[in-house]
């Protein structure tokens, strides 16, 4: 890595003149924060962090500009990390497809039991009665809810 100075627009040392400033380029003052540790461009002016249709570039007052180090990856470091983020995407998005499909045939299990009753999955207890390992809770006689498989109540701590 490298690193490099900038200089970046500084919120903490602006006064109440230079907030009369700003209103007057049409920025009102909540909104500076916007513009706070924003690099200098070129030709001298700020953009707000977020690309937004009601803020504009500024150009800030001398006083409010600081030095600051940015940190660079080299062109190595930055291939790697792009790859390893794209691995990392790739694998995310393998675990979610997974787990939807567990799921689904879970659900595709539990459909199947011959239980006429309506249940319902409440907090994840370990059931080892349970063909999918969770209790699986339907209401008994009394108006309580107990696991089809093992017959605990829902409460159980």
């Amino acid at each position: 890595m490298t690193q490099k100075e900038v200089k970046v627009f500084d919120l903490y040392s602006v006064t109440k003149e230079d907030e009369k400033y700003y209103e007057e380029l049409g920025i009102p003052t909540y909104c500076l924060d916007e513009y706070h540790n924003q690099i200098v461009k070129k030709d001298g002016t700020v953009k707000p962090k977020y690309s937004s249709k009601v803020l504009k570039n500024i150009k800030p007052l001398e006083n409010n500009i600081t030095t600051k180090v940015k940190w660079e990856l080299d062109s190595t470091e930055g291939e790697t990390l792009s790859m390893l983020k794209n691995s990392v995407k790739k694998s995310k998005d393998l675990y979610d497809s997974c787990k939807r499909k567990y799921e689904r045939y879970e659900h595709l299990l539990v459909g199947s039991l011959p239980i006429e009753d309506k249940i319902f999955e409440g907090e994840r207890h370990k059931c080892n009665l349970s063909p999918i390992g969770r209790c699986m809770y339907k209401e008994d006689a009394s108006g309580e809810y107990e696991c089809v498989f093992c017959g605990e109540p829902e409460e159980r701590k």
